[in-house]
């Protein structure tokens, strides 16, 4: 049986041992920091392996642990490892930019106080004993594979990111998370400095205590170092520990210290990360001024880190008077210097015309040279170009390779688009079960949009056992999500009862979501239900509108019905030219009910 690692913000302690003791007693193994990590380890690295050997993440989702560069990194980590993340959610939150990136989670359960009697609890518990009932959640070649991945991961490298569902394959937008700009992983860097320290006669960094923690560096955050011997590489080392945890409880708040004191003294690194700091609130009070002046300060000195945070800063307005092209100018000199996300996001913009104009074929160039670096978004977003031969000819197996490149990252749109590859045949030899094997990969890690394709493929019975049962679970993750395609076919199956008991009044519920989505097909179905007076009273006015919704779209089939309501007068004035005209639209699409209509009107 496996187990479950809780993830929480240090302010919600209380809550997550409340929760830690449920599932114990409800019979699951738990693991959950500080309780299961031995005393003297690196709380990086077992953090790291926990949730690397888990079956799930359980997520105490809360606005602190939204600003919480900590938890974010768990998140991060549970995506790579492609664990399943099941979030609590405590309190009334939004998610923020960096959690809508990684997260996208359709297990989302919403809890005031943990009473085990509770219906949401009772599912809560249900969701998280599935997983760790498996016997095996991922076979051992990919769990040695992403680990591999991580070990090979330079100091500098930005770890993988997970964007939100989006409705269509589309290039991604830039990044509205900056976790991948959170201090890092340092363990090379610490061994640097313990092999420093032992060739250094008499080492300048403070005395450890019995417990092997140095001790409480000096409160006032605000003064520079007063020890000229300890050099600001060892300050900013100092920090990286507290901040990660590193040999010692984790501690923003010395880490802060430790970062301003080697900041102070023109230590780059620890400059951005002070700037970290103040962004995220760790270890001081919010503030994204101060974050915007210390990432500049780093950015000045040709820091790639402090050039691209300072780039993100500016593109959406945190901190400072957002400027798109002052934007680009920072992530054009991080690129400049080969960051791979600066390079991506410098691709973005010339993709999107976000303060440069529109320029396909540069955004390719820099989605190349971050590709190549292995940074998966850029390795998806170069797919997506070769897929549509934007800013470079079209061809369908160098897209297909770069999906498989992003996807075997665990970067869910990848996989997600390598499944669209091998249920067509698009690039590669078409191969049913494999598309499903990548949606599933896509669909377990909260994807709506692969959660959607997958359930088609039960529906269907397209590379796996037709399950209907299943297509409308997966349905109902993916809507829940917000996902307007999803939302439709759940509308669907409740109209026609496929899978669920018939309800008109949910299908009625389920297309509303989807039509303001700008579903055309949901658009259509709606009306169809108002002009019919299912599962809602009839309104012949509110039919004509959301057939128009969708004609508009070039959806043939609300061409016709509205072609009709022009013809018979329902819901607008009786017009035939207007009914003709409608009627055609439809019928150069192949629909037979107009071309027959066009024939009777004649």
């Amino acid at each position: 049986m496996g187990y479950a690692v809780i993830s929480y913000s240090s302010k919600h302690h209380k809550q997550a041992e409340a929760m830690r003791e449920l599932l114990i007693k409800s019979g699951i193994n738990v693991w959950m920091a500080p309780f299961d990590i031995p005393p003297g380890s690196q709380y990086a690295g077992v953090i790291n392996r926990a949730i690397r050997n888990s079956s799930c993440l359980v997520l105490m989702l809360t606005d602190a642990a939204q600003q919480s560069v900590w938890v974010g990194r768990e998140v991060e980590r549970a995506v790579s490892y492609r664990r399943p993340i099941v979030s609590v959610r405590l309190e009334d939150i939004v998610l923020n930019d960096e959690f809508d990136f990684y997260l996208s989670t359709p297990h989302i359960v919403d809890i005031r106080r943990i009473d085990e009697q509770a219906p949401e609890i009772i599912q809560l518990l249900d969701s998280i004993r599935q997983y760790t009932e498996m016997e095996e959640k991922n076979d051992s070649s990919k769990t040695d594979s992403a680990a591999t991945r991580e070990e090979s991961i330079s100091v500098d490298a930005p770890v993988s990111e997970t964007p939100s569902a989006a409705s269509t394959p589309a290039v991604s937008a830039a990044p509205t998370g900056k976790s991948d700009d959170k201090p890092q992983d340092i363990s090379r860097l610490l061994e640097a400095i313990r092999q420093h320290r032992k060739k250094s006669k008499e080492s300048s960094l403070p005395e450890t205590t019995d417990s092997g923690e140095e001790p409480p560096p000096a409160p006032d955050t605000s003064a520079p170092s007063s020890d000229g011997d300890t050099d600001a590489s060892e300050l900013y080392m100092l920090g990286m520990r507290h901040y990660n945890g590193d040999g010692v409880p984790q501690n923003y708040e010395k880490a802060a210290v430790y970062f301003r004191q080697a900041a102070d003294q023109g230590h780059a690194s620890a400059q951005c990360n002070l700037g970290v700091c103040y962004e995220y609130g760790d270890g001081v009070e919010k503030d994204e001024a101060k974050a915007v002046e210390w990432y500049r300060k780093a950015a000045d000195q040709g820091h790639a880190g402090g050039q691209c945070c300072l780039g993100v800063c500016y593109e959406f307005g945190t901190g400072v008077e957002k400027d798109e092209a002052k934007a680009v100018e920072w992530y054009r000199k991080a690129a400049e210097q080969g960051h791979a996300r600066s390079q991506c996001c410098l691709a973005t913009c010339y993709d999107n015309g976000t303060g440069v104009e529109k320029d396909e074929a540069k955004a390719v160039e820099w989605y190349q040279k971050s590709a190549e670096q292995g940074y998966a978004r850029a390795q998806c977003n170069l797919g997506i170009s070769y897929e549509y031969g934007t800013g470079v000819e079209k061809d369908l197996a160098k897209a297909a390779y770069w999906y498989q490149q992003a996807a075997d990252q665990g970067y869910a749109n990848g996989q997600c688009c390598l499944g669209v590859c091998y249920e067509y045949g698009n690039g590669v030899e078409k191969d049913e079960a494999k598309a499903v094997y990548w949606y599933q990969q896509a669909a377990d890690r909260g994807y709506a949009r692969a959660q959607c394709s997958l359930g088609v493929c039960y529906e269907n019975g397209t590379g796996v056992a037709k399950d209907i049962q299943k297509a409308v679970e997966l349905y109902r993750k993916s809507a829940e999500q917000g996902y307007a395609r999803a939302q439709c076919y759940l509308g669907m199956a409740y109209e026609y009862g496929d899978g669920v008991e018939k309800d008109e009044a949910k299908a009625v519920y389920w297309y509303q979501k989807s039509a303001e989505g700008g579903y055309a097909q949901a658009q259509c179905n709606l009306g169809v239900c108002y002009d019919n007076g299912a599962g809602i009273a009839k309104d012949a006015e509110k039919a004509v509108y959301w057939y128009r919704q969708a004609a508009e779209k070039g959806y043939a089939r609300a061409q016709y019905n509205l072609g009709m309501c022009y013809e018979i007068g329902s819901g607008v004035q009786k017009d035939r030219a207007e009914a003709i005209r409608w009627y055609q639209k439809a019928a150069q699409q192949g629909y037979e009910p107009a071309v027959m209509a066009l024939k009777n009107l004649s």
